[in-house]
């Protein structure tokens, strides 16, 4: 390390620990903490939000921002059944480790609406979300956002289109308004000749070209792998 000894490289020194402090102490107030930590969270009720299509008021190849954590993702085609599949499929791999609740559209909208119409000052989406939670007696909030959901055109083993599948999901805890945890997760089935690196999923498929059901069941399983909810 350089070690600078004039009075300039002092005050440059200064400022760069200076800078550092700041922006240190200024992410502590960022609502997202940090996954190095290594708590695990005991939720005793976790709330399941409706999933949302991102993708539905974005332009193909778009650039869309997560409100929560700022992770970026491009928009692509979401097909129907996304939202369906994947909340129940969530609901069935989170039913080991907490009490699962999911609130419907209606009453998500209703509450939503409610808790803006009592505001008295502008709410970041974090906040509300919290105060959703909070409402519901829910210690934990997931948040599923799809942005690809595209089924496979053709059979098991020829296809012309392979599936592709694209989800990002956040986890907030209700009482403190913090991102706890994040995972985005993208996958366009390819050949084996393609993706030497993908024969453990090659060989799972039994070489077959999968669905696109399957292939977010796959990726579900494998983002929640970190999930730092206590069984």
């Amino acid at each position: 390390m350089m070690v600078i000894k004039n009075r300039s490289g002092q005050v440059v020194v200064a400022l760069l620990f200076f800078s550092a402090f700041l922006f240190s102490t200024g992410c502590s107030h960022s609502g997202i903490i940090a996954e190095s930590e290594g708590r695990k969270y005991q939720f005793k009720q976790l709330l399941l939000l409706p999933v949302n299509n991102s993708s539905a008021h974005h332009a193909k190849g778009e650039m869309i921002l997560c409100p929560l954590c700022g992770t970026g993702y491009a928009s692509e085609v979401v097909e129907d059944g996304a939202e369906v599949f994947i909340t129940e499929r969530l609901k069935l791999l989170l039913e080991g480790r907490t009490s699962v609740a999911l609130i419907p559209d209606e009453q998500y909208d209703a509450i939503r609406n409610q808790i803006l119409s009592i505001k008295t000052e502008p709410a970041s989406e974090r906040e509300l979300l919290a105060s959703i939670g909070r409402n519901l007696n829910a210690d934990g909030i997931l948040l599923v956002n799809v942005y690809q959901y595209r089924n496979r055109v053709g059979y098991d083993y020829a296809v012309e289109t392979p599936a592709a599948i694209g989800f990002h999901l956040d986890l907030m805890e209700a009482k403190s308004g913090n991102i706890i945890w994040s995972r985005r997760y993208e996958e366009t089935q390819r050949a084996l000749s393609e993706n030497l690196f993908g024969f453990g999923d090659f060989f799972k498929r039994k070489g077959k070209w999968v669905t696109v059901e399957d292939l977010a069941a796959s990726g579900l399983e494998k983002a929640l792998e970190t999930i730092p909810i206590q069984k």
